[in-house]
C-alpha cells in the first residue's frame, strides 16, 4: 500500500508540474519529526542489506520494509505533501516520497515481489 501511495503522489506531482528531482535541501531547513523519522529509516537500507547478506537472513529486509511503510504512513498522514504552501517544503517532501518509493521498490524486488502501481 505504501508503495502504491508513493507512486500515486509522484504521478500527481508530475501531472501538476511540481515534480523536480533537481533540488538540494536549503541550508538551515528545519525538519519536522516525521521528516526526520523518514530520513533515519531510509538511511538504514544499506546496513540492512549488509545484515541480510552477512547472516543469510532475508527476514531482516522484510521487517525493515514494514518499518519503512509505517514511517511513510505516519509521514503522509501528518504532513501535507502536494498541498504544502511553501514550494521548498513541497519539494523536500516529494524527495522523501520518491526515496521511500525507491527503497520499497528495491527491497520488494530483492525479495522477488512485484510492485503494483495501483490498487
Amino acid at each position: 500500500y505504501a508503495y502504491v501511495r508513493c507512486h500515486s503522489l509522484i504521478e500527481k506531482a508530475k501531472a501538476q508540474g511540481v515534480y523536480d528531482l533537481n533540488f538540494e535541501s536549503p541550508e538551515g531547513y528545519e525538519y519536522t519529526l516525521e521528516e526526520q523519522a523518514m530520513l533515519v529509516v531510509l538511511a538504514r537500507f544499506r546496513s540492512i542489506l549488509h545484515q541480510c547478506v552477512s547472516e543469510n537472513e532475508p527476514f531482516y529486509l522484510t521487517r525493515y520494509l514494514i518499518d519503512v511503510a509505517k514511517a511513510f504512513n505516519r509521514f503522509y498522514y501528518q504532513l501535507p505533501v502536494l498541498q504544502a504552501k511553501d514550494p521548498v517544503v513541497r519539494k523536500m517532501r516529494l524527495h522523501l516520497v520518491e526515496s521511500s518509493r525507491q527503497v520499497i521498490s528495491n527491497g520488494l524486488t530483492l525479495l522477488g515481489i512485484p510492485c503494483p502501481s495501483e490498487m
